[in-house]
C-alpha cells in the first residue's frame, strides 16, 4: 500500500507554486454569487433580520459563512483568507489521491496550484471548491467507508446541485463490483445528510424539490452565460487546456486508467463534462469539478512516459504563466463601489437589484432581480403601488444588476418601474460608468 505522506520537498514545492499563482488573484474584488452567499449566510444566522435568501442556492456553504458572521466576523479578508485555505486543502487531496492511484502526485498537484480558476476563485465566496473537496474526500474514503462517503457526496450536493451527478459513478462502480451491501451503505449516508433539507423544503414551500426545479429553469435564463458571455460547447477543450497542456497527458492517463480498471476514477473525471458540455450556460468555473481528477489522470498518463518529475515541474509553473495572467479578473469602478457601499439609515425596506449591497450591509435586502424580476416583470412595480410608504431604499442599476431585460414586455415593465420610483422617491446617489449608471433612491 503507498503512503500518502507528503515529503519536505513537496510541501515546500507546492506551497511555493501555490502562493505564486495565488499573486495573480488577491486583489480581485468579490463577485456576484460570492455577495448572495454571504447574504444568505446573514438572512440564516439573523432569522431573516438581515442580509437575503435565493431559494435555487444549495444552502451549506451560506450557513457556514454566516456561522463566522455571526460570531462577529466581518471583514471580507476573512472570508477570503477561508476561500485561500479551502484551496489548499484542494490541493493537498489531489497529492493524496494522485499517490492512491500510483500517479505522479507532485505533477498532478502542481497542475491544481497553478489553475488559473481556481487560483481565482480562490478570493471568492464560491461553491466550486468545497464541493470537490467533498467528492475527493469520498473518493480517498471510497470502500474504507461507505457510510461517510455517502454523507460527504451529500455535503457536495448541497454545496453545489450539479455535484450530485457524481453519486452515479460510486454507485455504478460498487454494483459492476456486486458490493450491495456498500451501495446500500452509501446510499444511506447519502440520504441520511440530505434528508433534513428536504423536510425543511417540504415545509417552507410544500415541494421538497422546488429548488432544484427553479435553479435548472433559473440558470438557462441568466443572461450573463447565455447571452452576453455565451460559450460554445467545444469551449470546456479550450478552457481545459488553456489551463495547461500538460493535461493533455490525461489522454494516455484514461488508457492507464482503463488497463486498470479504475472506472470510478474516469467516470468523476468524465461523467460531470457530460453534464456540463450540452448545457447551454458554459462557465470556466464549472471545471473546477473536473479539474482534480483529470489531474490525477494527467498524472498517470505522465508516469507512462517521464520520469523527470523535477524538470515537468519547472516546465508546468512555467507554461501556466500565460495562462494566470490571460484569465482577465473584472475590477469596480468608483461609481459602482460607492454604489454597493451606499449606507440607508432605516428601518424600513431596502430592495436591490444586485445582491452586492448585501456584502456591505446588514440590513435585510429583498431582491428585485432575478428569479423574483423574471418570473414576474410587474411584481416589484405593483408591490410599490400598494406599499410605497414601507419601501425606504431603492438600489438600481443597469449593468452589474438582475434586471437586465430580454422582451419587450420585460422592457416595458422596467421602464414603467423605474418611472414610478423616480417620481415617488428622492434620488440619493447617481453615478455613471461609461455607460452604466447607478442609482440609489429613498
Amino acid at each position: 500500500m503507498t503512503q500518502t505522506r507528503f515529503s519536505g520537498y513537496d510541501v515546500i514545492v507546492l506551497a511555493v507554486i501555490a502562493v505564486f499563482a495565488r499573486l495573480f488573484y488577491v486583489s480581485s474584488p468579490l463577485f456576484w454569487d460570492s455577495a448572495v452567499y454571504l447574504g444568505m449566510g446573514k438572512f440564516f444566522w439573523s432569522f431573516g433580520m438581515s442580509g437575503l435568501w435565493e431559494h435555487i442556492r444549495p444552502p451549506l456553504f451560506p450557513v457556514l459563512i454566516g456561522f463566522f458572521w455571526k460570531l462577529g466576523f466581518n471583514s471580507l479578508i476573512f472570508y477570503k483568507t477561508i476561500s485561500l485555505v479551502l484551496s489548499a486543502v484542494l490541493i493537498a487531496l489531489v497529492y493524496i489521491a494522485a499517490r492512491k492511484d500510483y500517479a505522479v502526485p507532485v505533477f498532478s498537484a502542481s497542475l491544481i496550484a497553478v489553475s488559473a480558476i481556481i487560483a481565482l476563485m480562490s478570493f471568492q465566496l464560491y461553491t466550486e471548491i468545497p464541493a470537490v473537496i467533498c467528492i475527493l474526500s469520498a473518493y480517498l474514503l471510497y470502500r474504507h467507508n461507505d457510510w461517510l462517503s455517502g454523507v460527504l457526496l451529500a455535503a457536495a450536493f448541497m454545496f453545489k446541485f450539479p455535484a450530485g451527478i457524481v453519486l452515479i459513478p460510486f454507485v455504478f462502480v460498487l454494483l459492476l463490483d456486486k458490493n450491495f451491501k456498500s451501495v446500500f451503505r452509501l446510499l444511506l449516508g447519502f440520504f441520511a445528510a440530505l434528508i433534513p433539507y428536504l423536510i425543511m423544503n417540504v415545509i417552507v414551500f410544500r415541494n421538497p424539490v422546488l429548488p432544484f426545479l427553479d435553479a435548472s429553469a433559473v440558470i438557462d435564463s441568466v443572461l450573463g452565460c447565455n447571452i452576453l458571455n455565451y460559450k460554445s460547447f467545444w469551449q470546456y477543450g479550450v478552457w481545459i487546456v488553456s489551463e495547461s497542456l500538460f493535461y493533455l497527458f490525461a489522454l494516455p492517463g484514461i488508457m492507464v486508467a482503463v488497463r486498470k480498471k479504475n472506472w470510478l476514477l474516469l467516470l468523476l473525471a468524465l461523467l460531470p463534462l457530460a453534464y456540463f458540455i450540452p448545457m447551454h450556460c458554459r462557465d470556466y468555473r464549472y471545471l473546477i469539478l473536473v479539474l482534480p481528477f483529470l489531474a490525477i489522470l494527467a498524472g498517470l498518463g505522465f508516469k507512462e512516459y517521464s520520469r523527470h518529475a523535477k524538470i515537468a515541474l519547472v516546465l508546468v509553473v512555467v507554461f501556466a504563466i500565460p495562462g494566470l495572467m490571460a484569465l482577465q479578473q473584472p475590477s469596480y469602478s468608483s461609481a459602482e463601489q460607492n454604489y454597493y457601499q451606499f449606507n440607508i439609515s432605516t428601518t424600513n425596506e431596502l430592495w436591490s437589484s444586485n445582491p452586492m449591497v448585501s456584502l456591505y450591509s446588514d440590513k435585510p435586502i429583498n431582491m428585485i432581480y432575478y428569479p423574483v424580476f423574471h418570473e414576474n416583470p410587474d411584481r416589484f412595480l405593483n408591490y410599490l403601488k400598494e406599499n410605497n410608504s414601507r419601501v425606504w431604499g431603492v438600489f438600481l442599476d443597469n449593468c452589474a444588476g438582475g434586471i437586465l431585460c430580454d422582451s419587450p414586455e420585460c422592457s416595458r415593465s422596467l421602464d414603467n418601474t423605474i418611472g414610478f420610483v423616480e417620481r415617488n422617491f428622492k434620488l440619493e446617489y447617481n453615478a455613471s460608468d461609461g455607460i452604466c449608471w447607478f442609482k440609489v433612491y429613498s
